[in-house]
C-alpha cells in the first residue's frame, strides 16, 4: 500500500523521515508530500483546539492514501482531544499531546495505529498491541509499536489484498 506523508503546518523533516522509515520497514511504500497549510476554519477559539474534519478535506479529493501529521491540538465531536483519526482512506495524527523525550516513538505508534484503521483493523483488547486504544498518553507509552499476533495476521491479510 502506498502512503503519502503530508505535514499540515511545519513538522521537522527528521520526524517525517522517522515515520516514513518505520512504515517502510512494515511493508508500506511511502513518500513525503508537499507541506499543507493549517486550515484556519478548523480553529475553535472557545476550546483553543482545531476540529479534525477540515484537516481531512485537504486530501479528500486526492487519490491514494495519506497520513497527515500536524502539531496543532485536535479534537473530534464528543471528545476532549484526539491523538489521531482515520475515517477512511486517509488518516491524521497530532503531535500536540505527544511531546517529550519519547516523541519519535509516540508519533510512530500513532501513525501505525491510524494506518491500521485505514486498513480496517479495529481496536485491540491487548494493551501492548499498537492497535489498543490510547485514552491517555501513558496508554501510548505502554503499548508496543508493533501489532500483536492476531492484529499482525489481519494486517498482512489486508495488505496483500
Amino acid at each position: 500500500m502506498e502512503v503519502i506523508i503530508v505535514s499540515v503546518g511545519t513538522i521537522e523533516r527528521t520526524l517525517l523521515e522517522v515515520v516514513k522509515s518505520h512504515l517502510e520497514s512494515m511493508g508500506f511504500s511511502c513518500s513525503i508530500g508537499e507541506e499543507q497549510p493549517i486550515p484556519e476554519k478548523a480553529y475553535d477559539p472557545t476550546r483553543g483546539q482545531y476540529l479534525v474534519y477540515p484537516f481531512m478535506d485537504i486530501v479528500e479529493i486526492r487519490k491514494g492514501h495519506h497520513l497527515l501529521i500536524t502539531t496543532v491540538d485536535l479534537y473530534a465531536q464528543g471528545l476532549n482531544y484526539i491523538f489521531g483519526y482515520a475515517p477512511g482512506a486517509n488518516a491524521i495524527i497530532s503531535t500536540a499531546r505527544l511531546q517529550g523525550p519519547r516523541l519519535e516513538e509516540r508519533i510512530t505508534k500513532e501513525a501505525v495505529h491510524e494506518l491500521g484503521h485505514v486498513l480496517s483493523l479495529v481496536h485491540c483488547p491487548n494493551p501492548q498491541c499498537v492497535m489498543h486504544f490510547s485514552n491517555i498518553l501513558s496508554d501510548t507509552d505502554y503499548k508496543s509499536v508493533e501489532f500483536c499476533r492476531a492484529c499482525l495476521r489481519k494486517f498482512h491479510s489486508v495488505l496483500q489484498e
